[in-house]
């Protein structure tokens, strides 16, 4: 019982707490101990499953499972609460309506006695009362008009008992169709409702018709008239269960034919073409209810099976509607089933009016409907179904397209669309072949249209081949995976990782762990330095290498998508969807450009922050330059490194050739963006260079502002250029043939104009070196040049600024020649390395040469023009041979403008000494070239490690020029 039920709940309750409550020990020891106590209490499967947890699981992990089980119980009673409490109206109106039927039921039954009663009385009705009534008036009537009234009142009975007899036939056959119609609905036979539906009506008429004849059929039988009002509420219920009935897609071909038949009854339509598409828009709702079902699915194998079973079942709706209205060949004669099923007329011997009196005319009136609606409907043609279907499966994709969006949505990955469908392809292949091997059995012609596979039998039915799932769910799709493809190449994660690497630790770090490479070497370098560039350049890589990844992942999604049925090709070939491509390539080239010239975007707009941070000074220096130059290095790297990138923006029948090399790609887009026949490239590496020009300039600005001032307040130092006499390191040159003519140059920069350039190298190799970007080297030497001009031009007070007071006083005591001579060759030297020397050249800074021009004429108006004629040939020669000296060691400079190819550095034949100290001090400081390291600076690990020392040749080392000759190369070293 109920009650005892509830005891046993209560007591499997109170066990399972006791059990629970014995977890509070120490072991699990305690555990099982508590549990064997309330064996008695559970059931064996309950105490298998208790020792299965126990044996399985930890004791936390049990205690666990008591609050989630206790936590469940208080839900489920909760919810049962609610449900009961809200559900308490219901029940009170419901008791209202049970009363309420009761007592209708109540009624009914009484007047179903009554009917039986008056059912009674007239099988037992004689006319004798009838007769002993007219006897009574008629006493005085003779013998012979008695006889004769009496006869004519038996044939008048008779004559209404027959009356009454076929109409309380009729009245039964009305009575039981209600029961009869909803059993043949409730078993799906809706054709047989139908067709009980319109016999009724047929009785009806003829007893409407015998009414006006004979009253006393309606006093006899008042239920007429209500069993004709209920009759008429079947009609709706009839069309109703049998559109339902059209959407069921595992009814059998018969069954669907009934249902249409029944709807073409009961609603009076006359044309096939509309029945036609009364099954396509209710096999349309069902479409919309399945794809409803499938929103926001995550597993891509049910999303792609549901997809198949819609694709499926859509040819299985175009198969059943030509066997339905074109042609079925399951028949002998070819009759379409639908119009086969429809003028069915009943078998000889049986009437649809079987139990009814004297149906001649019912059956009269049953079998002209029956020709009437042969005569109205006509098999419509191939054609016109054909095109029926095809304008319907359009409008099928409408649906499949609006709610597609919902559908795919929860796919996250390209790679997740493409298993979706070859999920759904497959699975709808499997159903047809089940529905073909369903059609085939027990068939000797296996050949028919009907048999055979879709493609066939949509190039014969519908003109032609028909893809369904790429007719529904293509376009849905592919907006999907072009949303997937737009948020993979909008680089989010490299946009995090650069904000992330951007951060003033992350900078710190690199500027520390930098000190530790080849890049970063000092005087104070020991051994332990690791080669290799710097982290920022490392990072920097790492990124674009991020971003190129994103590039080719976005590449190989729309191959992947582009294939139909997500199928593997390494080559071009027909398992490409060109319709696919072409759709997919604008978009991809595009989103791909975008997302480039966004990341541009963005890279200056950190520029921008960077340039705040430096202008207010809430970061240190060398924090905004490394900053910089990670932004600079990073768009340098990803518009000439990215090989992705050149392919992705490229032509996409070159997307499969994914064996092409990085260098091979990169020359031929640059062949490309030269061309012009690219213009997205071309653009989108505008705006990468754009960026990394924008970023470099924090960089070049740093850099050259401390070139320049170490240039500056050297020259402003330099009391050498005060001299009369020329200093030792200078050349001694024969004029002529004889020695006795001699003139001295210098052949060597002064110490700071070799330290600035030194330093100017060493901040580029600090920045990158080989691998920094040309412009940004360009960009510097540029800024430096002018810089430096500007420099020499204060210093001589050609420049329209205030001259400093130190020029003041320094100008107040005159230069000497010999000072203007080798000012002279600083700033030539200077020139050449950083401006591209006094030849014109169009990408040589215009203002630096302008300005070196002028420097040049002042300082030559000092000197004697006489004098200066026969310097200048030899002063400028020596420039040049020490500029090719210099060549391996201010490298980073030379390749801008390469100077001087055909300068040979051998030393002068014309040299003569004027005497053995100034001999000997020419040779001890000249050398054929500059040394590019010395032995404690040569880094100390890789190659460099198995080096010897440099040998000097011929330098020999004096006592009088040692401390000047340690100076010079302490300085030098200085800046390694």
């Amino acid at each position: 019982t109920m009650v005892d039920k509830m005891e046993a709940n209560k007591a499997s309750t109170s066990s399972d707490g006791s059990a629970l409550e014995a977890m509070n020990s120490d072991g699990k020891e305690d555990i099982v101990v508590a549990a064997a106590k309330k064996q008695e209490t559970f059931s064996p499967q309950v105490l298998k499953a208790v020792e299965e947890i126990f044996e399985s699981r930890s004791v936390k992990e049990v205690r666990e499972i008591e609050v989630r089980t206790r936590k469940e119980a208080e839900d489920k009673q909760e919810e049962l609460r609610q449900i009961i409490g809200s559900s308490y109206k219901d029940a009170i109106a419901n008791a209202d309506d049970l009363v309420r039927m009761s007592e209708e039921t109540k009624n009914l039954s009484e007047c179903i006695e009554e009917i039986k009663d008056l059912v009674k009385i007239f099988g037992t009705l004689d006319v004798s009362e009838e007769a002993e009534e007219a006897s009574r008036k008629n006493k005085s009537g003779d013998s012979a008009d008695g006889t004769t009234g009496k006869h004519e009142n038996d044939e008048i009975d008779q004559e209404l008992r027959d009356v009454l007899y076929a109409a309380g036939s009729r009245v039964k056959y009305l009575v039981d169709s209600p029961e009869q119609i909803w059993g043949y609905l409730e078993a799906g036979s809706c054709y047989e409702a139908a067709k009980r539906f319109g016999a009724s009506k047929v009785i009806l008429a003829c007893l409407q018709e015998k009414m006006k004849a004979e009253e006393r059929i309606f006093k006899t039988f008042p239920l007429i008239t209500a069993q004709a009002n209920a009759l008429h509420s079947f009609a709706g219920q009839i069309s109703k269960r049998s559109r339902l009935a059209l959407q069921r897609v595992t009814d059998t071909p018969e069954q669907v034919a009934s249902a249409l038949c029944a709807v073409c009854v009961v609603e009076d339509i006359k044309e096939p073409r509309v029945l036609l598409q009364v099954l396509l828009q209710s096999r349309r709702a069902w479409v919309r209810a399945n794809l409803r079902k499938l929103n926001s699915e995550t597993d891509a194998l049910r999303l792609g099976k549901a997809l198949g079973l819609i694709c499926a079942e859509i040819r299985k709706t175009t198969r059943l509607a030509r066997k339905l209205f074109v042609e079925n060949e399951d028949s002998e004669e070819g009759k379409p089933l639908f119009f086969q099923t429809l003028n069915r007329r009943p078998m000889e011997g049986n009437s649809q009016f079987s139990g009814v009196s004297e149906a001649t005319r019912e059956d009269e009136l049953w079998h002209e409907s029956i020709s009437a609606r042969e005569r109205s409907t006509v098999p419509q043609s191939k054609e016109s179904v054909s095109s029926a279907i095809q304008s319907w499966l359009a409008d099928v994709a409408v649906d499949a397209k609006t709610r597609g969006k919902n559908v795919f949505e929860g796919l996250d990955k390209c790679a997740r669309l493409a298993e979706a469908e070859r999920n759904a392809i497959e699975m709808c292949e499997k159903i047809e072949r089940a529905h073909l091997r369903k059609l085939s059995a027990g068939k000797s012609n296996n050949s028919t249209i009907m048999t055979t596979s879709w493609s066939e039998f949509s190039l014969a039915f519908l003109d032609k081949d028909i893809d369904i799932l790429t007719t529904l769910f293509e376009e849905p799709m592919l907006e999907r995976g072009k949303t997937l493809l737009a948020n993979s190449l909008a680089h989010v994660s490299a946009r995090k990782l650069l904000n992330d690497a951007l951060t003033e630790e992350s900078i710190l770090e690199n500027i520390k762990a930098g000190e530790n490479t080849d890049f970063w070497l000092n005087e104070d370098s020991s051994n332990s330095n690791t080669p290799g560039s710097s982290p920022g350049l490392s990072l920097a890589r790492s990124l674009a290498s991020k971003i190129d990844q994103s590039l080719k992942s976005a590449r190989d999604d729309a191959l992947l998508l582009a294939r139909h049925g997500g199928k593997s090709s390494s080559s071009y070939s027909s398992l490409y969807d060109e319709k696919r491509i072409q759709f997919l390539e604008p978009f991809v080239k595009e989103e791909a450009a975008r997302g480039i010239v966004g990341f541009s975007s963005f890279l200056n707009e950190k520029v921008e922050e960077i340039k705040r941070d430096s202008v207010k000074r809430t970061r240190s220096k060398d924090i905004v330059v490394e900053k910089a130059l990670l932004c600079g290095r990073l768009a340098h790297a990803i518009a000439t490194h990215s090989s992705e990138l050149s392919l992705i923006l490229g032509p996409a029948s070159e997307w499969y050739n994914v064996k092409t090399s990085t260098g091979s790609v990169r020359k031929a887009s640059s062949k490309t963006c030269q061309n012009g026949s690219n213009r997205i490239l071309t653009e989108t590496n505008e705006a990468l260079i754009s960026s990394s020009d924008e970023a470099f300039s924090i960089w070049v600005e740093y850099a050259s502002s401390l070139c320049i001032k170490d240039l500056e307040e050297n020259l402003l130092n330099d009391d050498q250029l005060e001299l009369v006499h020329a200093p030792h390191d200078w050349e001694t040159i024969a004029l002529g043939t004889s020695d006795d003519v001699t003139i001295e140059l210098p052949v060597l920069p002064s110490s700071y104009v070799m330290e600035m350039l030194h330093r100017a190298s060493r901040l580029v190799s600090k920045a990158g070196g080989h691998v920094l970007s040309k412009r940004a080297l360009k960009h510097f030497a540029d800024a430096l040049g002018c810089g430096a001009m500007s420099v020499y031009a204060n210093f001589l007070g050609l420049s329209d600024s205030s001259v400093s007071k130190k020029v003041q006083l320094l100008n107040n005591t005159e230069l000497s020649e010999k000072g203007a001579l080798q000012m002279l060759f600083d700033q030539r030297l200077v020139h050449d390395f950083l401006a591209g020397g006094v030849k014109p050249s169009p990408v040589a800074p215009k203002l630096a040469n302008e300005k070196a021009q002028v420097i040049t004429q002042s300082l030559v108006k000092g000197i004697d023009p006489i004098d200066w004629a026969t310097y200048e040939p030899h002063l400028w020669e020596n420039e040049a041979k020490c500029y090719v000296r210099c060549s391996v060691l201010l490298g980073s400079f030379v390749q801008l403008y390469k100077l001087h190819k055909d300068v040979s550095t051998a030393a002068s034949k014309k040299r003569t000494p004027a005497s053995s100290t100034t001999s000997t001090a020419s040779e001890t400081l000249r050398f054929s070239y500059l040394p590019v390291s010395l032995p404690a600076l040569r880094g100390g690990s890789g190659r460099d490690a198995e080096k010897g020392e440099v040998d000097w040749g011929l330098i020999q080392n004096l006592k009088d020029e040692s401390n000047e000759q340690s100076n010079v190369f302490s300085k030098i070293a200085s800046f390694f």
